[in-house]
């Protein structure tokens, strides 16, 4: 048995992995102090092997503490044994690299689009070939949410969600449909434009993250969510690329893993 954890900027999710299959899955919510004060599933103890992707640098030492084992973190090893358009593949974040590998198992191989909404936006792709394919940074709903209301205090403050549509029936109803068809209508073309790069009009997108349900609804083409594609793809590079592994070794290929 394998447990995978994500370790994100405001919460921990943990997988728990039977080969391939995903048995259980687990959230835990907490901000700055997620890693000191989350009790963590017997799971971990009966685990073969804890394999850990941070997004969150500076809660992982804690995080690492609690668990009371050996674990495996997935780091720059990871991110340079997997090809990649970047010049500087350290620069690259393993969530954003682990949800582009959980979205190709999830569509079954070949090449595969996926949308990260959470904090950030993020849109990136895996070529036929396996490569990382980088696309775009954006702000995600809540930042949007959040810078709006820094810029323009007089303004409502609106939660992401469904829009109710147009005509607005006011302030509130304007910002909400704003937010919400703005980020889908963002998601959308940033999906055409990793199409583009990828040549291929077809490519399936997946969405994953908190808003993804919200955003699925409102696109012109139909999306897979996957909720568990960064866990997935997290368990996918831990098996295809062993702990050490580099550029040098001739890297690994996404298709490996596709089932």
């Amino acid at each position: 048995m394998l447990v995978v954890l994500d370790l994100g900027n405001s919460s921990l999710k943990m997988g728990v992995f039977e080969d391939s299959r995903l048995l259980a899955t687990e959230r835990f919510e907490g901000g700055c102090a997620i890693a000191d004060g989350v009790i963590l599933s017997p799971h971990v103890a009966q685990a073969a092997e804890v394999v850990v992707g941070c997004s969150a640098p500076a809660q992982l030492a804690a995080l690492l503490r609690s668990l009371g084992r050996p674990a495996r973190v997935l780091g720059l090893d990871v991110v340079a044994a997997v090809p990649t358009t970047y010049e500087h593949p350290g620069d690259l974040g393993i969530d954003r690299v682990a949800a582009a590998w959980g979205a190709r198992e999830l569509v079954g191989g070949g090449p595969a689009v996926v949308a990260d909404i959470g904090t950030a936006v993020t849109v990136d792709a895996l070529d036929r070939d396996g490569r990382f394919v980088a696309v775009a940074i954006a702000p995600g709903p809540q930042a949007a949410v959040d810078g709006l209301a820094r810029a323009a205090p007089h303004l409502p403050r609106a939660a992401f969600g469904d829009p109710p549509g147009a005509p607005a029936r006011g302030t509130r109803d304007s910002l909400v449909n704003g937010l919400a068809f703005g980020v889908a209508g963002l998601v959308d073309r940033l999906a055409r434009e990793a199409r583009r790069v990828l040549r291929d009009d077809d490519a399936p997108l997946v969405l994953t993250g908190g808003s993804a349900a919200v955003v699925a609804r409102l696109l012109p083409r139909t999306t897979r969510i996957g909720a568990d594609c960064v866990l997935h793809g997290l368990r996918a590079l831990h098996a295809a690329v062993p702990a050490g592994a580099s550029a040098a070794t001739g890297g690994v290929r996404g298709r490996e893993t596709a089932r």
